[in-house]
């Protein structure tokens, strides 16, 4: 009896993507597809949409999300001095912040106090 997971996918459509998410991100499949899942969840929220917009905010939302892990994680590490921040959880708040607005804009209201209050301590 074959395994059902050696079945399931073949090894050489995730050798593929992997290759093709390192090669135009250079992020692992996992953030990629974190992202995904991030805009799919804000989508999934908003009932009103018709399925070709939500298609296209899904694709859309996940090209912003995986371009700006590296700018966000850099920003943790650099100016707040966070180190190690899992690139995952920042796919996914990155996919869900560009399409959901209020959580947008508390993420943005965030980092902007925080950058206050760096600023009051120099």
């Amino acid at each position: 009896m074959p395994d059902p997971i050696t079945h399931a996918a073949s090894p050489l459509a995730i050798a593929t993507l992997s290759t093709a998410a390192s090669f135009l991100f250079d992020l692992p499949l996992g953030v990629v597809i974190t992202a995904v899942g991030g805009a799919y969840w804000a989508v999934y929220r908003n009932k009103s949409l018709k399925v070709g917009r939500s298609i296209l905010l899904i694709i859309g939302a996940t090209l912003i999300a995986v371009t700006l892990v590296h700018g966000v994680t850099w920003m943790f590490d650099t100016l707040l001095n966070m180190k190690d921040i899992p690139q995952r959880p920042v796919a996914f708040l990155l996919g869900f912040a560009v399409i959901d607005k209020p959580f947008r804009d508390s993420l943005i209201a965030w980092a902007k106090s925080k950058f206050d209050f760096l600023q009051v301590q120099k």
